[in-house]
């Protein structure tokens, strides 16, 4: 199965971040957001490292059989970037959940919303639409029923009120 190196990068995030944010991984979120930045960037390398060991023990669908360096350095940007503006991410979202508590938002649809807020108010090199529905994609693979819907509107929100398009 080939998928786009950006595709592929933006799905091992997803997957990294969902798992870390579950916090059940060897280093809690509160512990890295804490530490200096060197001691942060070992310790995210360290955990990216055992995951993508664990992902391409059990990946069935063959997805990661091509994750060359270029997708690795992607994901790790996207990983690195979440992290480092967790707050100013979740400010941003708060902004635009109107409607919706930010603490009562899935973890699964939380982690694709920091995801793609965090490539929207970053990326020039990618239309906007097309990394909304990147998202849109991931939420119909992994998140409930009414996830693409409430991925596209939250991040269509972001798109058009807190980024320079």
């Amino acid at each position: 199965m080939h998928i786009h190196p950006k595709s592929l990068s933006r799905y091992f995030a997803f997957q990294f971040l969902y798992r870390f944010f579950l916090d059940n991984f060897s280093s809690s979120l509160h512990e890295i957001l804490q530490s200096d930045k060197n001691t942060k960037e070992e310790d995210l390398h360290q955990l990216i490292n055992e995951f993508a060991e664990g992902l391409s023990i059990h990946d069935d669908e063959q997805i990661y059989s091509d994750f060359s360096l270029k997708v690795r350095s992607i994901s790790e940007i996207l990983i690195f970037g979440v992290i480092n503006q967790y707050q100013k991410l979740v400010d941003t979202l708060k902004l635009v959940l109107i409607k919706r508590n930010i603490e009562k938002v899935e973890k699964i649809e939380l982690t694709l919303l920091l995801l793609g807020t965090y490539e929207l108010k970053n990326t020039q090199d990618t239309d906007k639409k097309i990394i909304i529905n990147e998202y849109i994609e991931l939420a119909k693979k992994f998140g409930p029923v009414n996830s693409p819907s409430f991925i596209n509107g939250v991040l269509d929100k972001v798109a058009k009120t807190h980024t320079n398009l």
